[in-house]
């Protein structure tokens, strides 16, 4: 049995490896500048043209906000709305990447997907869920010093919640592995699970 879980283990942790280079590969400033070197470097003058052209294509229309928002969008469920909600729930459940830690300054920096944490703080603060339940280990891949869950949990602290209202779980590097663990761990009859 210890086998299968070091196996377990093993494969989420390649999981997470392979998904930090892919979204390096996938990125699409990665993929301007490979077409756009490629183009500066090849000697035949159509080839040249056509690797530039695309270049310059694949900018536009990555860096273009509009049509990245519609594409996104496709793919987006739609969230659920407040009013659908039951009244109250024992959990908020946090799924992090909403956050990091600028170790110079000691200061906790929020990225786009804070309304994660948003939406969980309204909801604790209208009294439709008890306890805020931060999952997120660090997401870098060497230096995994400080952990999302657990600064941002010394954060709430400081906007005065109760230590006793913020559970962490810092050892999850994925989606899949925050439900386990969490499901795991916590006895759980109402769960309200945020994210966006």
């Amino acid at each position: 049995m210890q086998i299968l879980y070091e196996l377990y283990e093993l494969t989420l942790n390649m999981f997470f490896i392979l998904s930090k280079i892919l979204t390096f590969l996938l990125n699409p400033m990665i993929w301007f500048l490979a077409l756009l070197i490629s183009g500066l470097l090849i000697k035949k003058r159509k080839a040249k043209k056509v690797f530039i052209i695309t270049a310059f294509c694949v900018f536009y229309v990555f860096s273009n906000k509009f049509l990245m928002n519609k594409t996104i969008n496709l793919w987006q469920t739609k969230p659920t709305e407040i009013t659908e909600l039951k009244s109250s729930y024992d959990y908020g459940i946090v799924l992090g990447g909403f956050s990091s830690y600028e170790e110079k300054t000691d200061v906790v920096s929020f990225h786009e997907s804070i309304d994660r944490m948003m939406f969980a703080l309204k909801m604790y603060y209208e009294g439709r869920i008890q306890k805020i339940v931060i999952s997120s280990d660090s997401a870098a891949l060497i230096d995994d010093k400080y952990k999302e869950a657990d600064f941002v949990k010394q954060f709430l602290i400081s906007l005065n919640i109760p230590e006793e209202d913020i559970i962490t779980e810092n050892q999850s590097k994925n989606t899949y592995k925050t439900q386990n663990l969490l499901l795991n761990c916590l006895e759980i009859r109402k769960i309200l699970q945020v994210f966006c």
